[in-house]
């Protein structure tokens, strides 16, 4: 069955890139039960995209993780279950594939992190093995980016601490081990947006790394639950592996690479061929996702 499973997944991303319209915001949710804090694509299809979303949800009785596919104006929305006797994270807020895409990492805003096994037949998430994410700083954490690559032959892990108005976001990378989970910290560095400036920015809302290297961002804004919002995609730096290092070299963040007004961008991905898929956390005003070239 895993077999199956994994092959069916493969298939999804095996599919050349559709020419499916997805150039306006299309609502998934109508309230915070369905904010997305997290994004990763399985593929597109002849009718449509279809992606797997995380919620920053804190309730057991909420859904954590769901797959959503969009065909024209309809939006199918699938959410997965839990282990049973396993408790649900609170406040997932970054979610991305394993290297060797047989499972997903995902972390809350505190830290707390798990590689999880999905089963998209039963849409059961069927296995977790938690780990930490150690955040040094003084600043009360709230990571909202995630990412374990491979650079160099080797594996890293990449996370983003979001900053706030008067403090910038700050990004910390290390070695990783994915079998026992452990992680080695490297460096860090402080990343600050121009834009958005309607205040509580949160200057990282996700990231994504490219298989050489690259660091795309986003950042968000939101004035109340209730909005305004505002979001925007940045290219951030480039990571280089060397021997047992990783380093970094900031891009100057100048001006955006795409702006979004009234949407507060907190996941998104970019598939090989440049093209972007985002989702929102606009609070009490639901959810919503668009495609971008």
């Amino acid at each position: 069955m895993l077999r199956f499973v994994l092959l069916m997944l493969f298939a999804l991303h095996s599919l050349s890139v559709a020419a499916a319209p997805l150039d306006e915001w299309v609502k998934i949710g109508d309230d915070y039960n369905r904010d997305i804090s997290g994004l990763v694509m399985l593929g597109e299809t002849a009718e449509g995209p279809v992606m797997l979303v995380a919620h920053d949800n804190k309730y057991e009785d909420e859904d954590r993780i769901a797959r959503v596919t969009i065909r024209g104006d309809s939006v199918e929305y699938q959410p997965f279950s839990w282990p049973e006797g396993v408790k649900k994270p609170v406040d997932i807020e970054a979610m991305t594939f394993a290297p060797d895409r047989h499972g997903l990492y995902i972390t809350t805003s505190r830290g707390d992190a798990a590689w999880i096994a999905v089963d998209y037949v039963k849409k059961a998430v069927t296995e977790v093995k938690r780990f930490v994410l150690e955040v040094p700083e003084v600043q009360r954490p709230q990571i909202e980016g995630l990412q374990v690559v491979e650079l160099g032959g080797k594996t890293w892990i990449v996370w983003g601490h979001r900053g706030s108005d008067g403090h910038p976001a700050i990004l910390h990378w290390g070695s990783f081990d994915e079998k026992t989970l452990t992680v080695t910290p490297i460096s860090s560095t402080y990343l600050h947006v121009p834009w958005p400036t309607i205040s509580e920015v949160r200057h990282l809302s996700d990231l994504h790394i490219t298989l050489d290297g690259t660091l795309y961002i986003s950042s968000a804004s939101e004035a109340s639950n209730d909005g305004p919002f505002d979001g925007a995609l940045y290219k951030a730096g480039k990571f280089t592996a060397l021997d047992d290092n990783l380093r970094f070299q900031v891009t100057p963040l100048k001006e955006a690479l795409k702006r979004f007004p009234g949407r507060k961008v907190e996941g998104f991905d970019r598939t090989k061929e440049g093209i972007y898929f985002l989702g929102t956390d606009d609070e009490n005003l639901g959810s919503f996702v668009i495609r971008a070239e």
